[in-house]
């Protein structure tokens, strides 16, 4: 398994102009467009295209909530095709949760058992959402609409604003780094309240820079999210099913368990 390496960015387009800007100020530069912010934001993390060689990915990481009581750990499985299935983990507490989803069924198993996800809930879309294999690389799915709102200041950097609809009708502010191109952040609305997301320390995994700091900061405080692995091309015997499990008895203290759905682990595979 690949640690991390290194914390640079790569030089962009818009760096590029942002530099000649600097340099003959006299000189009127065109506000950029949505559709260049994204498609600068795509060569900058992935300019050779190496996202297309994937057909599955295994993230291991930890979050912190804002009231002290982490770390949590996860593990992300995500497939093509819209499948997504991630567990949590508190080692200083007993149980944990997993969520599932196969491109149309919401799922949940916690000490309390199974629970299906109603597809009009909050939850549902930020499955449908989540479960974009490419991310932000492919935000010409990911978004029905976009489009350019100005330069400001975002968390101390200069940015350029867009306003973005979601496939599933959620609204997003998204930021792009004046210097670099890349996306540093968004914010949106989350149970009636705002959220704001950032997006730090773009680490190289397997070509591709992924940034390996998330923050969530919203009503309830800040939210810190650590990747550490990520394993790309995992043999298929060892990842799970995306579809709703089959709950059996167990020895655990919710007298729940999952069904044995992978093989022994594999080796890395780069990333």
């Amino acid at each position: 398994m690949m640690d991390l390496i290194g914390h640079s960015t790569r030089p962009t387009v818009w760096g590029a102009v942002a530099a000649v800007a600097l340099g003959a100020a006299s000189v009127a530069v065109a506000q950029p467009t949505s559709t260049e912010l994204f498609e600068a934001h795509v060569e900058a993390v992935d300019g050779d295209n190496i996202r297309a060689e994937h057909d599955n990915r295994v993230t291991y990481g930890e979050f912190m909530p804002p009231d002290g009581s982490g770390p949590v750990l996860f593990t992300i499985w995500q497939q093509r095709e819209d499948q997504l299935r991630y567990s949590l983990e508190n080692p200083g507490l007993i149980g944990g949760l997993t969520r599932g989803f196969d491109g149309e069924t919401g799922w949940e198993v916690s000490g309390a058992g199974l629970r299906m996800i109603e597809t009009d809930s909050e939850e549902y879309s930020e499955l449908v959402f989540g479960s974009e294999f490419d991310g932000e690389n492919a935000w010409e799915t990911l978004y029905t609409e976009h489009e350019y709102v100005g330069e400001r200041t975002f968390r101390g950097q200069a940015v350029h604003e867009i306003s973005a609809t979601s496939k599933t009708g959620r609204e997003f502010d998204i930021f792009f780094s004046v210097e670099t191109g890349i996306i540093v952040g968004k914010s949106s609305t989350r149970n009636g309240g705002s959220i704001v997301f950032t997006f730090e320390d773009y680490t190289d995994f397997g070509g591709i820079l992924v940034p390996t700091v998330q923050r969530q900061i919203d009503q309830s405080g800040e939210t810190v999210v650590r990747f550490r692995h990520i394993r790309y091309n995992v043999d298929e015997a060892d990842m799970p099913q995306f579809t709703t499990p089959e709950i059996v008895a167990s020895e655990s203290d919710s007298g729940l368990g999952l069904m044995p759905e992978t093989g022994g682990d594999s080796d890395d595979n780069g990333g």
